[in-house]
């Protein structure tokens, strides 16, 4: 089970990492095609392969975490750690616990 969390919080964190590269990546295309008036076409052309190759790999971490998730239903449950106590005693076929009422005397 502690791989599995672990192997899910790298996931996480990988994605994570992706979609930040790939917003970075956007922002700088975005502030050159504003500034493209000075020749930078090349730099332009680069900064694009680099978003489509970051956008690639987003899927491919989309994909992991979809498997993951699959493989998480497909496992079996452990029920010591989803049971809990409802009540600390079972009281079947007890009496009340009633203190006994004094009896009228004659």
């Amino acid at each position: 089970m502690e791989q599995f969390q672990k192997e899910k919080e790298e996931l996480d964190k990988g994605r994570r990492e992706c979609k930040r590269k790939l917003a970075e990546c956007q922002k700088k295309l975005k502030e050159l095609e504003v500034a493209e008036a000075a020749g930078g076409k090349g730099e332009l052309e680069k900064l694009q392969a680099e978003a489509q190759q970051l956008r690639n790999e987003e899927k491919s971490w989309e994909n992991k975490l979809e498997e993951l998730k699959k493989k998480e239903k497909n496992m079996p449950w452990n029920v010591d750690t989803l049971s809990k106590d409802g009540f600390s005693k079972v009281g079947l076929g007890e009496p009340p616990l009633v203190p006994p009422l004094p009896s009228p005397r004659r």
